[in-house]
């Protein structure tokens, strides 16, 4: 329909839901305003308010594959900027509309998070979380951290881990999180309950938490020799995990497929392991874990240049700042 290809959407509370922000924004008249992943939102405000400037603020990786070149046509002159939170994937938005010359200027801005724990009080707090958690000292055990679905390939984890732990009987897997919003609730219960069933048909003993507070996930963290991060590389695309960057925060080696963003947390043989995809690529994600496990050298070497990353690229003060730079760049402040 022509309204949908206007604004991404024929959904009538969504289209209502945007009628109102820039009826809002019509009176209140602001000089600029930040679109976060809203396309259609930002037609119906150059509708409503024809000189407002606007940034588009994309959070994942498929910018190139959620627009058709006629919307991104629109899009691009209807902002001054296009903030992302990966460098991938501004490079597929530009090589799929061929983007040549345009006065809208792109940026980079990687997610970030405040610190969960100073970095001097990281090691004292691993080993009382452990305590906390029953976790004896030679256990090894690897978290996955976000919402069960088949996206996140989860089921590919455990297919890992059920390899693993014929090798390494002191490995232990908690998988943290549940089925996710509203939306994807039905799905989600039916692949959670698979992942499950898978277990017990194995034999596998696979610790599910459920959905955690903050702090009581903290603590699972802390106790936690890896996170891993299995996302299906052909069912979606990863933004910029903030999973993973608290496993930065915290000093943990990160394993993650070749997802969107992912290699730019995760870089490969520095602070963890990118996997590549193939349609088993479990078995190549359980030959990573066994290098971990095998090698506490390499271990300690990817824990201090995870830390090192989360301070030197992910703190939230260093987003602040690159934030303030952006807005100073497109005159916003």
């Amino acid at each position: 329909s022509k309204r949908k290809q206007l604004f991404g959407t024929s959904d009538e509370p969504t289209l209502l839901f945007y009628i109102r922000v820039s009826r809002k924004i019509f009176w209140n008249r602001p000089a600029g305003v930040i679109v976060h992943v809203g396309y259609g939102l930002v037609m119906m405000l150059k509708i409503f308010s024809p000189r407002l400037k606007i940034i588009y603020y994309h959070h994942g990786t498929s910018l190139h594959t959620k627009l058709n070149p006629s919307q991104w046509e629109k899009l691009n002159k209807n902002i001054v900027g296009l903030i992302s939170v990966n460098e991938i994937a501004i490079k597929k938005v530009i090589n799929t509309f061929n983007s040549g010359e345009s006065h809208v200027k792109y940026f980079t801005l990687y997610n970030a998070i405040l610190p969960l724990i100073n970095s001097n009080e990281i090691e004292n707090e691993s080993k009382l979380a452990r305590i906390s958690l029953n976790i004896e000292k030679d256990d090894f055990v690897i978290t996955y951290s976000g919402r069960i679905c088949k996206e996140k390939g989860v089921l590919n984890l455990i297919k890992a881990f059920e390899i693993v732990s014929k090798i390494h009987s002191k490995a232990k897997l908690n998988i943290i999180g549940g089925p996710g919003t509203a939306k994807y609730l039905e799905n989600g219960l039916k692949y959670m309950e698979l992942c499950k069933r898978y277990c017990k048909d194995k034999n596998i003993n696979v610790n599910f938490t459920g959905y955690l507070t903050p702090d009581v996930l903290k603590v699972y963290l802390l106790a936690s020799d890896v996170i891993v991060l299995p996302t299906d590389p052909s069912l979606s695309e990863e933004g910029l995990s903030l999973s993973l960057i608290e496993g930065l925060s915290l000093g943990k080696p990160l394993i993650a497929t070749d997802s969107g963003g992912n290699k730019e947390i995760v870089y490969d043989g520095v602070n963890g392991f990118i996997i590549p995809y193939d349609l088993n690529y479990h078995k190549q994600l359980a030959i990573k874990l066994d290098d971990l496990i095998c090698n506490k050298d390499l271990h300690t070497s990817f824990s201090k240049k995870s830390l090192e990353l989360f301070n030197n690229k992910f703190s939230y003060f260093i987003y602040q700042n690159n934030f303030k730079k952006i807005l100073t760049e497109i005159n916003f402040l």
